[in-house]
């Protein structure tokens, strides 16, 4: 809750500021696409506001069981997910956070009803993953490479369109059956509406060429994401699509504003 609410800050600040591009926002998925569905009196309008420069880079999300399930696969865990009607659990880290609307969006796309488990944060959720209460975790790669790598999770999907370059060996969901399943969390630059366009440019142009770099290029991997540099326009649209389908989510699975 703390995280969100100091985000919001942030972005009514970036909002409100004067449009001369020396103020600039690290927009995420979350304040700018997820939370406009989850908040009913949100302090910034997150395509009124802002005047989007670049997309920056994705951190795929992974869908990963408890070594206790009999499944190595989405088609197995679909056939058990469907033999036992909510016997299968998958953990989030809170009420309308990434983990949970990408495990509903798992529900709704394989017409499965798995049981929706929030914790505090994804410590504690990851721990009863590891003893088996939890059986299931779609989370950023980041939180959980070094769990997969000792062996101590089973992957089973990234929740990308293609292969994610930080581990290839794990197949897409969208390759094992359900077409289009995407979840990945992005981050990107934006900044107040009413920026001129010729500012917008020139910040982009200047993002395009630092994104080139080696060292950019690593930190960025380092981080568990990859690049991924979008326009201005290309970002707008983005945005938008996904406020879109975060939002239709949200009512399919009757998650309430708060």
């Amino acid at each position: 809750f703390r995280r969100v609410l100091f985000r919001s800050i942030a972005c009514e600040i970036a909002a409100r500021a004067v449009p001369d591009g020396y103020t600039l926002l690290l927009g995420v998925i979350g304040t700018m696409s997820v939370q406009p569905n989850l908040t009913a009196k949100l302090p910034y309008d997150p395509v009124r506001d802002f005047a989007p420069v670049s997309l920056l880079s994705e951190s795929p999300y992974v869908f990963a069981l408890s070594n206790t399930v009999n499944a190595r696969s989405v088609k197995e865990l679909i056939a058990l997910a469907k033999a036992k009607p909510r016997g299968i659990n998958f953990a989030s880290s809170g009420v309308g956070s990434s983990p949970h609307l990408c495990g509903e969006l798992f529900n709704t796309a394989a017409g499965v009803d798995m049981v929706h488990v929030p914790y505090k944060g994804a410590g504690v959720a990851t721990t009863d993953i590891l003893s088996g209460q939890i059986q299931m975790f779609c989370s950023g790669l980041t939180a959980l490479n070094a769990l997969i790598k000792a062996g101590r999770m089973r992957p089973i999907g990234m929740a990308t369109l293609k292969r994610s370059s930080l581990m290839p060996d794990i197949p897409t969901i969208n390759e094992q059956g359900l077409k289009d399943f995407e979840v990945t969390s992005w981050t990107g630059i934006v900044a107040p509406a009413k920026t001129p366009r010729a500012i917008v440019q020139k910040l982009y142009d200047a993002l395009a060429r630092i994104t080139q770099t080696d060292d950019m290029k690593q930190f960025v991997q380092q981080q568990g994401a990859d690049m991924a540099l979008l326009g201005p326009e290309a970002f707008a649209a983005e945005i938008k699509n996904d406020i879109a389908k975060w939002g239709k989510l949200v009512k399919a699975a009757k998650i309430a504003p708060e």
